[in-house]
């Protein structure tokens, strides 16, 4: 388990939580606020913290091979982001069509979903 100590690590530019079997991250690792590079494959995970668009400076975001059945199209505003690694999960939202596009595609797709909850 990883504990909401995790945010007092703030200047930490690079996680890996890979192949740990965790169900759950802690809502905390959204303080983590100059990750750029994080790893979360091979785990059991279903979704990520609530907060995770503040990461700004996120670049890599690796969910490959866990329980994710929807990515959140909050994700879509995170402009930093030019790596997204989705496969191997079991995702219905968006349409797998869209998970099989380059990063930059997903994200304007995810981005455009967004703005359409948004807009109401």
């Amino acid at each position: 388990t990883i504990g909401p100590e995790i945010g007092r690590l703030t200047n930490l530019e690079t996680l890996s939580l890979s192949y740990n079997l965790f169900q759950a991250l802690p809502e905390a690792l959204s303080d983590c606020r100059k990750l750029e590079r994080f790893a979360v494959n091979n785990n059991k995970l279903s979704c990520l913290p609530q907060d995770i668009t503040r990461l700004m400076k996120l670049q890599v975001l690796d969910m490959r091979d866990n329980a994710f059945i929807a990515i959140t199209p909050q994700i879509g505003r995170m402009s930093c982001l030019t790596s997204l690694r989705v496969d191997g999960n079991d995702i219905r939202t968006p349409p797998p069509y869209i998970c099989d596009l380059e990063t930059k595609a997903m994200l304007r797709f995810l981005d455009r979903v967004d703005q359409c909850i948004s807009s109401g």
